[in-house]
């Protein structure tokens, strides 16, 4: 009895989940186009303000359009074909883009925590009224780009997701702006602007350390989160005709693509492809993995090490 091979790839799949990127591609230029526009009218307000916390959001907005158009260059760069060198194409130059805005994030916390430092020591006096209105209107584009993104719980992007995090920290440094200048410009109380960026760095690092985890995880070949590798194998080892299951690798190739790769031992009297064809349709129906790699061996294979 010769072993067996089945490789499954999903093209359906595959084309509702290029069909989402497009989208989502148009999405992430309207938004870098959003920022990059308040980020200069920011920028010249916090000039003629002379107002220090508007030219650091102006500042948080331009790492915000690095990260955004680091995005696309990653998923421009993921869509090219695989080669020879390179089996599985460019795929995880969205999670290296997801990685490099974890750290952009991580540095943006280490620069406003040192400055909110330095302004708890000696509060410099702000303009609280100009502040408190551009950093509003700096709150609602914060919010209609977050809106256009339309992320949420279910989205599976680490390269989306990275962005959506730098918009979320700019979003709250808006807040942070809007309460800190409300504060100066009715008690006087300068030291509200320096506590609002330490609460807000605080948000922001618990976001960059996830991206970061997650990100690790892709680049380690770790089991997806959501999968159970001990689920899998027990789910393939109770199929009719398998004996025991061995080798079992489940992993993140990038966003959206889990690949999958196990040996199955089986009966001698088990018909090969039916098993195939089971443990392809059990693993795409109940765990959702379209690309998967299963070699079939018979029970007396003298390549198998395990013990059953």
């Amino acid at each position: 009895m010769d072993h067996h091979h089945s490789h499954g790839h999903g093209d359906a799949n595959h084309l509702r989940n290029q069909a989402g990127e497009a989208r989502m591609r148009t999405r992430l230029v309207a938004v870098l186009v959003l920022v990059a526009g308040y980020m200069v009218v920011e920028a010249v307000a916090g000039w003629l303000t002379n107002s220090l916390a508007l030219l650091a959001d102006a500042g948080h907005m331009l790492t915000d359009a690095g990260a955004i158009g680091l995005a696309l260059f990653a998923a421009s760069l993921a869509r090219r074909p695989s080669n020879p060198r390179k089996s599985y194409g460019y795929y995880r130059a969205e999670i290296l883009a997801a990685l490099a805005n974890a750290v952009t994030l991580i540095l943006i916390v280490v620069g406003i925590s040192w400055e909110a430092y330095r302004r708890l020591l000696h509060p410099p006096p702000v303009m609280g009224m100009p502040m408190m209105l551009v950093a509003a209107a700096g709150l609602a584009v914060n919010v209609v780009a977050m809106r256009v993104l339309d992320v949420d719980k279910d989205t599976h992007s680490l390269n989306v997701q990275g962005v959506f995090w730098h918009i979320i920290g700019d979003a709250l440094g808006s807040v942070g702006a809007v309460t800190a200048g409300l504060l100066m410009w009715w008690k006087g109380w300068f030291w509200a602007d320096p506590l609002a960026s330490a609460a807000i760095s605080v948000i922001i690092l618990l976001g960059a350390v996830r991206l970061t985890r997650d990100s690790v995880n892709v680049l380690m070949e770790g089991t997806p989160e959501r999968l159970a590798a001990e689920e899998v194998e027990a789910a393939l080892a109770a199929l009719p005709g398998v004996v025991a299951v061995h080798d079992l690798h489940v992993w993140t190739v990038t966003s959206n693509y889990e690949s999958l790769s196990v040996h199955l031992i089986v009966d001698d009297a088990a018909d090969v492809a039916e098993v195939l064809s089971a443990a392809r349709a059990m693993l795409r129906e109940r765990f959702g993995i379209d690309h998967v790699t299963i070699q079939i061996e018979p029970s007396d294979f003298v390549g198998c090490e395990c013990a059953f």
